[in-house]
């Protein structure tokens, strides 16, 4: 039996760029790729969980109970980038 995962806290990223092409493409899984832009990750540790489905596609649900996620130690990402919005002080959105 497989332990169940603990809840990941999923964040938007405008792109996600690795050091090498170990993601598969959501599109062509015979296709890696090292560049993802709009998707979710989220951080545990030492690794990062990606979520390649584009966010805002016809194909991508939030809610959907079942989707591939793939985690890569945080040492293969080349450049992580997204933008918080704060307000009065506090965070209120990642965009």
């Amino acid at each position: 039996m497989i332990a169940p995962m603990t809840s990941l806290k999923w964040r938007v990223v405008r792109e996600i760029e690795l050091f090498e092409a170990v993601v598969p493409n959501p599109d062509s899984t015979a296709q890696l790729l090292p560049k993802f832009q709009n998707i979710r990750v989220a951080f545990d540790g030492a690794l990062v969980h990606i979520d390649p489905r584009k966010v805002g596609a016809p194909d991508h649900d939030a809610n959907d109970p079942e989707f591939h996620v793939y985690a890569v130690p945080a040492s293969s990402v080349r450049v992580i980038h997204y933008v918080e919005k704060k307000s009065a002080g506090n965070v209120a959105a990642v965009v």
